[in-house]
């Protein structure tokens, strides 16, 4: 008898763990048939996003190789910022037109890529750069310069009001848009750093503009200026220059801050 209630024992007790293993291995089936959807969802959507970056990549080529064609390599911008009423004063007759390539005034015409008028906005103007500025995304360098008398307006189109959206000048433009870029390539496994340095050339001399002692001399260089250098691929080097990672707006900001506060300014007769 004993030996007979054991086996039953042993029988039941095989048969609730038989029970529980043909749950588990259910449950084990149909985790492998989701994980096999996820995988087939998964491959989908990479084969989607590959689809999308290399439609990305020749819609920039394409983009890039118009603006090269069509517009060249160097091109010649003009903006025209509000006369102030001394201005008036000072040639009552003075009479200019600005056209979308050129400038007439009075009777002498410029030719030009481009040109601005008073009413332009900010947002206008780097509309025209925008696509040139960010193909240094690909690999390509790219300058902005803005060449102009004193009080002509070149402050207020690269730097503008950084605290306002609206009047926001040219470089904090420029590197919103490369974070906007960077945020959208980041789903189809891209990674970039982007790192900014500011330098001022004055009395040809070089200054680092984000190390506050570069012109008092008691910076970490023993003379407060850097050197320029040809490195071995022929770019211009500058050892000891600081740096700053950019990730965010708010640290674009910070940066043109910091960098612009320690330009050199002087008084002329015309800001006087």
């Amino acid at each position: 008898d004993g030996i007979k209630r054991l086996r039953v024992h042993a029988i039941k007790q095989f048969d609730r763990h038989k029970a529980a293993c043909s749950i588990e291995c259910n449950r084990i089936l149909e985790a492998i048939a989701d994980n096999k959807k996820y995988n087939v969802a998964l491959r989908r959507r990479s084969d989607t996003l590959q689809i999308k970056l290399e439609s990305e990549i020749e819609q920039r080529k394409n983009m890039i190789d118009e603006i090269r064609i069509s517009k060249g390599n160097i091109r010649v911008f003009a903006r025209i910022r509000p006369m102030k009423p001394e201005e008036y004063k000072i040639d009552e007759e003075a009479k200019f037109t600005v056209m979308s390539d050129g400038i007439q005034y009075n009777q002498e015409s410029f030719q030009l890529d481009r040109a601005f008028g008073p009413s332009k906005t900010q947002e206008e103007v780097f509309k025209e750069f925008e696509k040139t500025v960010l193909t240094c995304m690909d690999g390509y360098d790219v300058c902005v310069y803005a060449y102009g008398q004193t009080a002509s307006g070149k402050t207020f189109t690269m730097e503008g009001d950084l605290q306002d959206p609206e009047k926001c000048g040219l470089m904090l433009r420029t590197i919103n848009g490369y974070l906007t870029t960077i945020e959208s390539r980041k789903e189809v496994g891209w990674k970039y750093t982007l790192v900014a340095s500011a330098v001022e050339i004055y009395k040809e001399q070089v200054y680092d503009l984000l190390d506050r002692n570069s012109k008092s001399g008691a910076s970490s260089n023993s003379s407060g200026c850097l050197k320029l250098y040809n490195n071995k691929d022929n770019d211009v080097s500058i050892p000891g220059l600081k740096e700053e990672i950019i990730k965010t707006s708010a640290d674009a900001i910070s940066f043109l801050k910091k960098s612009m506060k320690h330009r050199t300014e002087g008084r002329t007769l015309m800001n006087q």
